[in-house]
């Protein structure tokens, strides 16, 4: 984990941690190099080590960020700086390899994703564990720069539905790994490539599952790259893709994907400046699942109560009181799901090739189109 965060990062964390009376390091600058991860694990006390070594060791300024000390209302501090914090330690947090240690979840995500048919069973292996922690983290990363570019308002970057994405990556990633949607080589990829692997011969055709809900993905065969994610509920994909075409067509584009994919028939086909055309984009499931299934009926479940998501008693009360009025809570968990791989895939994407603009939780968050 820590092998992959910048030296800014790497610097920040362990100054953070020093010894005030006797510190090991008076400024940055006094930090070794960051050096690599092999280095780090035969003693090679590089920034990776030693940030490794005082993960452990208390934030000493945590407490002490700046502040108006007339402050008297109890919002806590935190809420009052909108400061977004996410914690490197072990925490609370749970690994994807976790979730993949454990049969009933495994068995449950076969179940609701319907991956018998990838002949996915129950036995994991431990490189798939490896991969799945590993993915995580690359998927953590590039999930500051999204709020970052997708969020304008600073305030609802800290929202709780963002805690709750972040928490939930490693659910995303276990289940990536799970079906097979995820590039061999995660090592050698940078911040600008995509983690999915480079053809959709892994996942099934929107078209095979028309009735199901949940997380799809946009891929350019002419570019041989996906290029955006979705997500759809309580209507299947076929009518979510007949959704996007019919948009594809307008001679006005509503957003930016359908500004760089108009239809064949639209106008705005000979544009300059569009990527390709929509009838060149195939709809591709990334997660998906038949919403009157009884493994469906379990969402509303924490994966340690038989469910899919991790959550708590306090962000289950938050996800039922979210959404406004008209659906159920049950619906309001599907959505939860759906916009969480949603989340997952979008930052999978190569950052190059996705046209989406969009926050993810749109409904949950109170953001509502100008964004993509």
């Amino acid at each position: 984990m820590f092998a992959s965060l910048k030296c800014d990062e790497l610097d920040a964390f362990i100054m953070a941690r020093q010894d005030k009376e006797k510190p090991e390091f008076t400024a940055k600058n006094k930090i070794p190099k960051k050096g690599t991860l092999s280095e780090a694990l035969v003693g090679a006390r590089n920034k990776i080590l030693i940030a490794f070594e005082c993960r452990l060791i208390k934030n000493s300024i945590g407490d002490i960020l700046p502040y108006d000390t007339d402050i008297t209302s109890n919002t806590s501090m935190a809420d009052h700086l909108r400061v977004f914090t996410v914690s490197l330690g072990e925490g609370n947090s749970v690994l994807s390899s976790k979730l993949l240690s454990d049969e009933r979840w495994v068995r449950f995500v076969v179940l609701l994703l319907n991956l018998e048919d990838l002949n996915v069973t129950s036995t994991i292996t431990t490189q798939q564990k490896i991969k799945a922690d590993h993915l995580v983290k690359m998927l953590q990363h590039r999930f500051q720069q999204h709020l970052i570019h997708r969020i304008k308002d600073k305030c609802r970057r800290t929202h709780w539905s963002m805690l709750f994405a972040y928490s939930n990556l490693a659910v995303c990633a276990a289940c990536m790994v799970l079906c097979n949607h995820v590039a061999d080589e995660l090592r050698v990829l940078q911040d600008s490539d995509s983690l999915l692997p480079p053809n959709p011969y892994n996942f099934f055709q929107c078209a095979r599952f028309p009735m199901r809900e949940g997380a799809y993905l946009y891929y350019d065969g002419n570019k041989g790259t996906f290029i955006r994610s979705g997500k759809v509920t309580r209507r299947g994909f076929t009518v979510r893709g007949k959704e996007h075409f019919d948009e594809s067509k307008k001679v006005k584009s509503s957003t930016h994907f359908y500004d760089l994919y108009p239809s064949n028939s639209s106008p705005r086909a000979n544009k300059r400046g569009t990527k390709g055309t929509f009838e060149n984009l195939q709809m591709i499931v990334g997660a998906g699942w038949d919403p009157t299934s009884n493994c469906a009926e379990m969402l509303d479940r924490s994966w340690e109560n038989g469910g899919l998501l991790i959550f708590n008693e306090r962000e289950s009360t938050q996800i039922r009181s979210s959404m406004g009025k008209g659906m159920t809570d049950l619906q309001k968990f599907h959505d939860m799901c759906a916009y969480q791989f949603e989340m997952g895939y979008d930052l999978a994407i190569s950052p190059g090739c996705n046209v989406s603009r969009s926050p993810g939780f749109e409904s949950v968050l109170g953001i509502y189109g100008g964004q993509e």
